[in-house]
C-alpha cells in the first residue's frame, strides 16, 4: 500500500514456524506478491549475509559473529540496506542481538 518493492521489505523473526505464518497472513493479505518478500529468521539471514549455510550446530553465535563483521566493514553495505524492516518477537531478543 505504501509502494515498497518487494525487495526493500525484510521481515524477520526467531522461529521458522513465526516465518511461515508471516507468509501465509501476506499470502493472504497481498497474494503472490508475497513470495517476493524475503522472510527470515533472524538466525537464517546471518547466515545468507555471511554467505554460509547454517545449521543448528553453528548457529549458537552467527548473529554475534555477523554483527562483528558488519560494523567491521566486512559485510557488503548494500546488502543490510531496507527501507522496511518487520521484527517479530522483538521483546524476545537480548541485549546483545539489539546491537
Amino acid at each position: 500500500m505504501e509502494d515498497v518493492k518487494h525487495e526493500q521489505l525484510l521481515m524477520v523473526t526467531f522461529s521458522r514456524s513465526a516465518a511461515t505464518e508471516f507468509k501465509k497472513r501476506l499470502l493472504k493479505l497481498i497474494g503472490n506478491a508475497a513470495n517476493f518478500i524475503e522472510i527470515k529468521t533472524f538466525h537464517s539471514y546471518c547466515f545468507d549475509l555471511l554467505g554460509r549455510v547454517g545449521s543448528l550446530e553453528k548457529s549458537g553465535e552467527i548473529i554475534l559473529e555477523t554483527i562483528k563483521r558488519i560494523k567491521n566493514g566486512q559485510v557488503e553495505p548494500g546488502r543490510i540496506t531496507k527501507t522496511v524492516l518487520v521484527i517479530d518477537e522483538a521483546q524476545d531478543m537480548d541485549a546483545r542481538q539489539i546491537q
